[in-house]
């Protein structure tokens, strides 16, 4: 893949991106959304986190293009964030969901392994979240979400090795790298904004408690 290509890869994936990660913090600015996504005043809705994440998905994987004849898309970003928000149960079965819309977009040879690779995204980002929650934090988020992709790009290209049908995918090993980049991007960005409503959210519950307790006081006081 020439520089020229790359960078209009880039540019064409981080469009996608923006929208997907859009989507996902205007839910999580939607007040009922957010206290159900990110256990504002209540435990974390994980059906909610589910839905979301396979929405974001499905959308993904929609918005996909050709490029050497392989299907490039953003679709992991939404198994990610179920994942991150609900767990690895949650991540499993956003990663189910959205594998099999997706399978129903690539050829035969490539569907068991896109499903199982899609699977695993869930499922070990959920792990991470629920047993390290460190590695979702600022800079961290880009790392690990690289990681859990670099794991993704393995489980298809070994599949597809083992099976003999590799010729497509190899070659665009390139392309898969630039989504690699700009999916963990998104992850962070949506990470990033999700902490910064939580502790306004958190702030905001604090100083209501805090007047709340000065009053009493004043009243007290008086008595």
């Amino acid at each position: 893949m020439e520089s020229s290509d790359a960078a209009t890869l880039l540019i064409e994936l981080a469009e996608k991106m923006g929208l997907l990660a859009a989507a996902a913090l205007v839910a999580v600015l939607i007040p009922p959304l957010r206290n159900r996504l990110l256990g504002v005043g209540r435990r974390r809705d994980k059906l909610a986190a589910v839905v979301l994440g396979l929405g974001l998905a499905a959308w993904g994987a929609m918005l996909g293009f050709h490029v050497g004849g392989e299907h490039i898309n953003v679709r992991a970003i939404g198994v990610l964030i179920a994942a991150i928000l609900g767990g690895w149960k949650a991540g499993a079965l956003a990663g189910l969901g959205g594998g099999l819309f997706y399978s129903a977009l690539v050829d035969a040879e490539t569907a068991p392994w896109v499903l199982a690779a899609s699977i695993t995204d869930g499922v070990l980002a959920g792990i991470v979240a629920q047993r390290r929650p460190r590695w979702f934090t600022g800079w961290r988020v880009f790392v690990t979400s690289i990681g859990i992709q670099a794991i993704h790009l393995v489980v298809v290209g070994v599949g597809l090795i083992a099976v003999g049908h590799a010729a497509r995918y190899v070659p665009a090993w390139p392309a898969h790298l630039v989504k690699l980049v700009v999916v963990a991007s998104g992850v962070t960005l949506f990470v990033t904004v999700a902490r910064l409503v939580v502790s306004r959210e958190e702030q905001a519950i604090a100083l209501v408690e805090a007047r709340a307790a000065a009053d009493t006081a004043a009243l007290e006081s008086l008595r």
